[in-house]
């Protein structure tokens, strides 16, 4: 049974015929009814849709994401050299991320030595890897990665 007012139907008898008759009320309260129960329905199947569609769209771009993780894997299998790899991975996530600035670089835990950077784009413009290792420091005293991501104070020389 439907408990949300949806709407209403308001019926009026002008002139010689008279009253409503139990018939007649009965009728028009089937006629509200099946128009609430049509009402409900394509209430139901635009949130459908609207699901289908927010669906899809997460779907596309899952499917975009593995595209791109494909490529890399395609790029990797073809190439064994470890700068071939991270221009490879440098493209992609400037691709993917949209990004302008994006910088990769390789941590020797052991030696406690960060590459000056693998790969290295600033304003959109490739920069040449350094490759002079620098010390990093933690507070525990050993090695510490931030993933592919350089700090842009590390680039103007403070650290």
């Amino acid at each position: 049974m439907q408990r949300e007012l949806l709407g209403y139907v308001y019926c009026d008898i002008d002139g010689a015929f008279g009253r409503f008759h139990d018939g007649d009320r009965d009728l028009l309260a089937m006629l509200a009814s099946q128009a609430a129960v049509a009402l409900a329905n394509v209430r139901f199947a635009a949130g459908l849709e609207r699901k289908v569609a927010e669906r899809t769209a997460e779907l596309e771009q899952r499917a975009g994401e593995l595209t791109i993780i494909n490529s890399i894997q395609h790029g990797i299998a073809g190439s064994l050299d470890l700068q071939g790899i991270v221009e490879l991975v440098g493209d992609k996530l400037r691709e993917v991320l949209k990004s302008d600035d994006i910088g990769i670089s390789w941590i020797d835990h052991d030696r406690r030595v960060r590459s000056g950077g693998l790969y290295i784009v600033e304003h959109g413009m490739r920069l040449e890897p350094s490759r002079r290792g620098r010390s990093i420091r933690t507070s525990a005293g050993r090695a510490s990665a931030r993933g592919a991501r350089l700090d842009r104070r590390e680039h103007a020389g403070g650290a």
